[in-house]
């Protein structure tokens, strides 16, 4: 054990204290007494807290063994009875330099305070970082380490403190950190790595480490300074959708991966093409940027706020898509769960539903049909056999009263009366499926020129027709075919009282067997017609092929839903 510097304190003022202060417990040096006059002084109150000798002369002393006398009272004349009483091998420091030493001393204590707070500071600043952070000596050893770091380590701080990355790493791992950080020491540089990183509990995590040098300037001595980002979890998800990406992107559902700060952190094509957009114009874009703040807040947001709570969602609802416009779309929104068990992602998907909607309104519309016209058939059924009788009845009473003319007419009108009720009848009886078509070839062409331009003789209205050669001819009941062309073609008509142009289409068309609609696989013949009237509201488009629902006051409101189910009948 190195020998203690034996030392005795001649005046206990400032000086004194100050010398007290930095010698009380010191493993170099023992201090044997202090002497002063005045026993009040503060270094005197000191030296009997702490337990040392004190004494108002310097005699009691100079029969120990003593190394150092140090005079600090300032007194030259102190100095030269110190320096007569003292024994000769033991050095007296005279005044003037105990002045010096006790500047010193006052600036020491205020510079090793400062360094005190400095390195307080330091530590909690450095301890609020939630990534990990930590020094590193010339001598790749660990020097100065945060909350986070020892946690990730899972390591106690006194256990890394001094240590290298060789006495916890594999030596694969250690190699790599021990090159990065002499290339950061050399080069004085910044370095960015992706590494691999084993904890205390053996489990192996991906992460950026960031590298930077600080140099001394008085003494050149250098430290590095690093941060590290578990990037783990992002890998784990980028490796996932890697993996699945050709699944995914084939398919034609919107897909998408949503943080909890409501970014898109990974989209399929579908999604980043239904948005016209690139997929750098979506990934780490907010939904709100992309959606809209309307659609976000109204629609989007509150789904995904109970999926990031852990809740699965499912709805249904109406989006606008860039490339395909207004659309019906399933939703539904899953949560993902990081490794800590903690919501960390929505992943939502997004299916257009469009077609199987409209085609379970059509089948509900068929269905509503399908019970009305049972009903309404078995009334015209026995009703038409009612007229039949009316009307054997009134030729036979017409017959018999030929001779008188007021009551012949008067006959002859109720027969006509009982004939357009016989006419609605039969309306009535197509629109309930009793009236099956009788089918054969005829040309679409020839029927929708003669059917229109009858129908529009004597209108303000006129017919501009559209119809290319080599147009298929169709097994069809021309009656009833007939019947659908002139309810429709009287219809855009009336829609037009000032009179106007109707322009009539058609087209060949194969439909394939997946196509998304209500037909079966084959050839048909498409027919559009289209009047430039005022149009209907919106709202009561899903109405008008309704029995009886008509907007003209004198409509029957059998119009739209015969022609309805003529075209059913035909399995179109």
């Amino acid at each position: 054990m190195e020998k203690k510097t034996r030392i005795l304190i001649v005046g206990a003022g400032k000086g004194g204290r100050a010398l007290i202060d930095l010698f009380a417990g010191s493993d170099t040096v023992t201090i044997v007494g202090v002497v002063d006059t005045n026993p009040d002084a503060s270094g005197m109150h000191l030296a009997r807290k702490l337990g040392i000798p004190t004494s108002d002369t310097v005699r009691p002393f100079l029969k120990k063994r003593l190394d150092e006398i140090i005079n600090v009272t300032g007194s030259e004349a102190m100095q030269e009875e110190l320096s007569a009483l003292a024994p000769k091998d033991v050095p007296v420091l005279s005044g003037h330099s105990a002045r010096i030493i006790w500047d010193f001393l006052c600036r020491y204590r205020q510079t090793e305070v400062a360094l005190r707070i400095s390195r307080e500071f330091l530590h909690t600043i450095i301890n609020t970082i939630a990534d990990p952070l930590f020094v590193k000596d010339r001598e790749h050893r660990w020097i100065i380490l945060n909350d986070a770091f020892c946690k990730f380590m899972g390591y106690s701080r006194e256990e890394l403190l001094g240590k290298s990355d060789y006495d916890f790493f594999p030596t694969e791992e250690a190699d790599v950190f021990w090159e990065k950080d002499d290339l950061v020491f050399e080069t004085e540089g910044e370095n960015v790595n992706e590494e691999f990183l084993t904890d205390a509990a053996g489990i192996v995590h991906i992460i950026v480490t960031k590298k930077t040098v600080f140099k001394d300037p008085h003494t050149g001595g250098k430290i590095l300074v690093g941060i590290i980002t578990d990037i783990t979890e992002r890998k784990t998800l980028e490796e996932m959708w890697r993996r699945y990406s050709f699944i995914i992107d084939a398919s034609k559902d919107f897909m998408s991966l949503v943080n909890r700060q409501f970014v898109y952190e990974a989209v399929n094509q579908a999604f980043y093409r239904g948005h016209e957009k690139t997929l750098d114009e979506i990934i780490n874009h907010t939904v709100e940027e992309v959606w809209g703040s309307d659609v976000f807040a109204s629609i989007i947001k509150p789904g995904l706020t109970k999926c990031l709570e852990g809740k699965e969602v499912h709805c249904q609802t109406w989006f606008h898509i860039p490339a395909f416009g207004t659309r019906f779309f399933d939703v539904a929104l899953y949560p993902y769960t990081g490794r800590d068990g903690t919501v960390t992602h929505a992943a939502v998907i997004t299916r257009d539903i469009t077609e199987h909607k409209q085609l379970e309104e059509e089948r509900l519309k068929s269905q509503k049909l399908e019970s009305t016209g049972i009903l309404a058939g078995g009334i015209a059924h026995d009703f038409n056999n009612f007229l039949s009788a009316i009307l054997s009845s009134l030729s036979v009473i017409r017959f018999d009263v030929a001779d008188q003319a007021e009551l012949a007419e008067a006959l002859k009108e109720a027969e006509r009366a009982a004939l357009r009720a016989k006419g609605l009848t039969q309306q009535l009886l197509t629109f309930s499926r009793g009236g099956a078509p009788i089918k054969k070839a005829a040309s679409i062409s020839e029927l929708l020129r003669n059917t229109a331009t009858f129908i529009l003789s004597g209108s303000k209205s006129k017919c501009r027709f559209l119809l290319p050669r080599g147009l298929w001819t169709a097994e069809i009941d021309t009656g009833q075919i007939a019947q659908v062309i002139q309810n429709i073609v009287m219809n855009a008509d009336q829609a037009m009282p000032e009179g106007g142009i109707i322009t009539i289409q058609a087209e060949n068309i194969t439909v394939e067997e997946d196509a998304a609609l209500e037909l079966g696989p084959g050839r048909y013949i498409k027919i559009s017609i289209a009047d430039r009237g005022i149009g209907m509201p919106k709202q009561l488009l899903s109405k008008i092929f309704d029995p009886y629902f008509t907007t003209k006051q004198k409509g029957s409101g059998l119009g739209l839903a015969t022609s309805y189910s003529i075209i059913r009948n035909h399995e179109g």
